[in-house]
C-alpha cells in the first residue's frame, strides 16, 4: 500500500513539474514574439518536447500515464502553434507591403474614339463606303482627308492587307465623285510582309488651284440642275440626266480628265468612268439613290476595253442597272445619233452575259436588280420579236411616232440577239415601205443598229428642197 502511494506521489510530482515547464515555455515564446528580434531559434519546440519524458509504466499505472501524456500533447500542440505563428511573422516581415485596398473591379478597356463621318461629303449617299467595317472606314477617312488635302502619301493607323487597300482605292475613286482631282492611280508602301501595306501614295490630275476653280463650276452646274428638277419625279429626273449626258458628252479616252465628273459634265469629254460617276453625282444631288459599279465586260466584236463601269439606280423602290456609256459610243461631236436607251433600267439577268462586277461590291452588299418594270422599252411597248407578227408590230410603232412631216427618233428593242440580227438585215426595206405607204412626200431616214444592246433606232425627216442657184 505504501508502495502504491509512493508511485502515485511520484507521478503527480512529475505532472506538476511537466506542467510548470510547459507554462514556462509558453511564457518564453510570448516574450520572443513581443521582442524586436526578427527570428527565433528553431530548437525551441524541440527542447520543449524532450522535457516531457515519463518513467516506465506498469499495467496498473496506465490510466494515470495516459492522463499525463494527454497533458503533454496539449502542451506540445500549443508550443507548435506558437512556433508556427512566430515563423509566419518572420516570413511576413520579409515581404513587401501590400496596398491598403485591392480593387476587385475589372479594369476598363479604353474605347476607341467615335468615327467622324462628317468629313466625307454626303456620306449618307455613299452606298458602299457606308458599308465598310469600322476598322477599314477609319483608314478610308484617313485616305479621304489626305486626298482632299493633296497629300502625296497617307499613313495608316495599322497595316492593312493589299486586298483591303485595293477595295479602299476603288471606293475612293468610284464612290466619291467629288474627288475630281484624284487620278485613281496609287502606290502602296509595303512592310516586311509583302501582302501588307503601312501607307499609300496618291496621284492627282489637277493642281489645288485648278481644283478650286473646277469645283466652283460644278457647284454652279448642280445648283442649276437641282432648281430645274426640283418638282420632277424620280423617273423624270433619271431620264433628264441620262439625256443630258448622252446629248452633250462624247466618248474620249485621251483627255486627262476623261475619268472625272469635271471632264464629262463641263468639258463634255469622258470615258465610262467619267460617264458613270457623272450620272451618279447628278442623281445624288437631285435626291435619287445611285451608285457606280466597276468590273469587266465581255463584248463580242467590239473595240471596247475589258474594264468597264456603269450605274445602279433606285427608282420607285427597285434597283436597276443603267449604262450611259454603252448607249453612247460617239467619238466625235459632228455625228449626232439619237439615244437608244439600250441599257436603261435593266435587270441583272439582262446583263449577266456581258459584264461582271468586281468581287468587292458583292462583299460589301451589291443590291440585286430583279425587275424590268421601269425599263425604257418595256414601259413603252418597244420590245418586239422577229416573228410572224414582226411587220405588223414594227409598223404600229412607227405609226405612233409619225406625223406626216417627221418620224421622231424611236428605239426598238429585240428580246434576243438572233431576232435583232434578222431584223437588222431588212430594217431599211421595212422603213422605206412604211414611209411610202403613209406619205406621198419624200423622206430621208436613218437607222442606227446596236449589237451591244440589240436595239435599232429609226428616224426620218422630210427631204429639204434644194436652193435654186442664182444666175
Amino acid at each position: 500500500m505504501k508502495k502504491l502511494r509512493y508511485i502515485i506521489s511520484a507521478v503527480m510530482t512529475a505532472a506538476i513539474v511537466f506542467g510548470g515547464c510547459s507554462i514556462f515555455a509558453e511564457n518564453e515564446k510570448s516574450n520572443i514574439d513581443n521582442s524586436a528580434v526578427s527570428s527565433a531559434p528553431s530548437s525551441v519546440s524541440d527542447d520543449t518536447s524532450e522535457s516531457t519524458s515519463t518513467p516506465p509504466e506498469s499495467k496498473s499505472e496506465s490510466s494515470l500515464a495516459e492522463s499525463s501524456l494527454s497533458s503533454s500533447d496539449e502542451s506540445s500542440k500549443a508550443s507548435q502553434s506558437s512556433e508556427s505563428s512566430e515563423k509566419s511573422n518572420v516570413q511576413e516581415s520579409s515581404r513587401p507591403a501590400l496596398p491598403a485596398e485591392i480593387s476587385t473591379e475589372p479594369s476598363k478597356i479604353e474605347e476607341p474614339e467615335p468615327i467622324d463621318t462628317s468629313v466625307l461629303y454626303d456620306y449618307e449617299s455613299k452606298y458602299f463606303v457606308s458599308k465598310l467595317p469600322e476598322n477599314l472606314l477609319r483608314e478610308f477617312i484617313k485616305m479621304y482627308k489626305g486626298a482632299m488635302g493633296f497629300k502625296s502619301s497617307v499613313n495608316f493607323s495599322s497595316s492593312i492587307s493589299e486586298d483591303d487597300l485595293e477595295m479602299l482605292m476603288y471606293l475612293l475613286n468610284y464612290d466619291c465623285p467629288e474627288l475630281i482631282h484624284v487620278s485613281g492611280d496609287y502606290y502602296p508602301h509595303y512592310i516586311n510582309d509583302e501582302n501588307y501595306v503601312s501607307s499609300v501614295g496618291l496621284s492627282f490630275c489637277m493642281s489645288e488651284k485648278d481644283y478650286k476653280k473646277s469645283k466652283a463650276e460644278l457647284d454652279k452646274f448642280f445648283s442649276e440642275l437641282k432648281d430645274k428638277l426640283a418638282f420632277n419625279s424620280d423617273i423624270e429626273k433619271e431620264k433628264y440626266v441620262y439625256d443630258y449626258i448622252f446629248d452633250n458628252c462624247i466618248y474620249d479616252e485621251s483627255d486627262i480628265l476623261s475619268g472625272s465628273v469635271y471632264g464629262t459634265l463641263i468639258r463634255h469629254k469622258g470615258r465610262c468612268e467619267g460617264f458613270s460617276k457623272s450620272f451618279m453625282w447628278c442623281m445624288r444631288e437631285v435626291g435619287v439613290e445611285c451608285m457606280t459599279v466597276s468590273g469587266e465586260q465581255n463584248w463580242d466584236n467590239t473595240a471596247l476595253y475589258p474594264n468597264h463601269s456603269w450605274n445602279i439606280v433606285k427608282i420607285n423602290g427597285e434597283y436597276y442597272n443603267l449604262d450611259v456609256t454603252v448607249d453612247d459610243i460617239r467619238m466625235t461631236e459632228v455625228v449626232k445619233t439619237p439615244a437608244n436607251y439600250g441599257f436603261y433600267n435593266v435587270s441583272d439577268n439582262y446583263i449577266k452575259d456581258n459584264r461582271k462586277a468586281e468581287p468587292l461590291y458583292k462583299e460589301l452588299g451589291l443590291p440585286e436588280c430583279n425587275t424590268m418594270i421601269e425599263n425604257y422599252h418595256q414601259k413603252r411597248d418597244l420590245f418586239i420579236y422577229y416573228d410572224d407578227f414582226y411587220r405588223i408590230n414594227l409598223f404600229k410603232i412607227l405609226s405612233d411616232n409619225f406625223d406626216d412631216k417627221t418620224l421622231k427618233p424611236v428605239s426598238i428593242k429585240f428580246y434576243n440577239s438572233f431576232d435583232y440580227e434578222e431584223a437588222a438585215r431588212s430594217i431599211n426595206d421595212y422603213v422605206s415601205e412604211f414611209l411610202n405607204d403613209n406619205s406621198e412626200k419624200t423622206f430621208i431616214y436613218n437607222t442606227y443598229c446596236s449589237d451591244l444592246s440589240n436595239t435599232i433606232v429609226i428616224e426620218a425627216e422630210l427631204e429639204k428642197p434644194e436652193e435654186s442657184e442664182e444666175e
